[in-house]
């Protein structure tokens, strides 16, 4: 009996791994296919495995929540109090001391899933902080998502209110 080994499928680490997986199994192709093993060039995987790897597959990137937004909202306030010079922070970098504990939105916003407008200042807002958006899902202009405004409030809009919300303008 061949050992099974069960790829946790919350486990965002291995993701790449079944996919690497399934990608073996689809590109070298099977022996046997109705069997309970399937041999791959390289190794034996159990269906369980291959299901596994089928199922990390299709598993999409995380997306931007309001929580994701709103945490890099608070950032960017908390960025603005401590600047001397009056500036919006230019980066994430400027954000890491205001974000350690949530390294996710970091990666969220690294991988572009959260579009942080950047450089802002309080005189950046034309409508106010409570009406003019700060950051936003990366989908969110197509099909909707979460909004973060200037004041730290988050909401989540569809595309086209989306459309109509003004956006911290930098003069550059």
């Amino acid at each position: 009996m061949t050992p099974s080994y069960a790829i946790p499928l919350r486990s965002h680490s291995l993701a790449p791994f079944a996919c690497l997986c399934l990608t073996l199994v689809l590109s070298v192709g099977c022996d046997d296919v109705g069997s309970r093993e399937v041999t791959v060039t390289g190794g034996i995987f159990s269906r369980e495995e291959l299901d596994a790897a089928k199922a990390a597959q299709s598993i999409q990137s995380p997306t931007a929540t309001l929580a994701d937004v709103r945490a890099v909202a608070l950032a960017y306030t908390q960025f603005w109090v401590s600047d001397l010079k009056g500036e919006g922070p230019g980066s994430i970098g400027d954000l890491d001391p205001f974000l350690r504990s949530d390294p996710r939105v970091v990666d969220l916003v690294r991988s572009g899933e959260l579009i942080v407008l950047w450089h802002a200042t309080l005189k950046d807002m034309p409508k106010g902080v409570s009406q003019t958006v700060l950051a936003y899902g990366r989908r969110t202009p197509i099909q909707g998502g979460p909004v973060a405004f200037a004041d730290t409030n988050t909401r989540e809009v569809d595309a086209q209110e989306f459309g109509k919300l003004p956006r911290a303008s930098i003069e550059q």
